[in-house]
């Protein structure tokens, strides 16, 4: 859900500035997350046992406990054992999302808020999601087609797909992408 990810950029880059605290999660007391309309009405709910994967990645509360607990939010993360992950809940349950209306209320504007046991606080707040300001690259596209298709997709299949996505404008036929899209992935829910 495009409203959970705005707190995932937060919380990456509060462990991209503070790894050490942030890895001591078990520290955490409290986290807020401060989310516009949209996301607030879409994500912002509290989750609650048991979940879904499809209702865990619809959560910004069990995104976030994801992202600070496992250091990323992709379907590995949404198995059957990490929905019932202790560690994850308990962030879940210390998780506080609050509907922030700024001027303009930027859609993706949020911001996450972070409390230690001793005191310390921890925030950090985006005015969108990354890939829609500042927009992907190239080459951050082509690293989460890789990150996406790990261990799902053969690497060699991978590889061949991306040569010819690559060069699209050179391509006369794409036959040969369609039959390599129709190979057989692995579910990733099942790993």
């Amino acid at each position: 859900m495009a409203g959970t990810h705005p707190s995932i950029d937060c919380i990456r880059h509060l462990q991209e500035q503070n790894p050490d605290r942030m890895k001591r999660f078990d520290g955490i007391k409290k986290i807020d997350i401060l989310l516009g309309e949209a996301a607030f009405h879409h994500g912002g709910w509290r989750a609650a046992r048991p979940l879904t994967a499809t209702g865990a990645q619809m959560s910004n509360s069990f995104t976030a406990a994801t992202q600070i607990v496992h250091g990323q939010v992709l379907m590995p993360q949404f198995t059957p054992d990490t929905l019932v992950d202790e560690d994850a809940w308990r962030l879940v349950d210390l998780t506080e999302c609050k509907l922030h209306i700024t001027d303009g209320d930027s859609i993706g504007c949020q911001e996450v808020r972070i409390r230690f046991e001793d005191g310390t606080v921890l925030h950090h707040s985006v005015p969108s999601a990354f890939g829609v300001e500042p927009p992907l690259s190239n080459d951050d596209i082509v690293a989460k087609w890789r990150q996406l298709t790990r261990d799902i997709v053969e690497n060699e299949v991978v590889g061949k797909i991306e040569e010819i996505v690559l060069s699209l404008e050179e391509q006369d036929d794409l036959v040969a992408l369609f039959e390599l899209i129709l190979q057989t992935s692995k579910n990733p829910l099942t790993r």
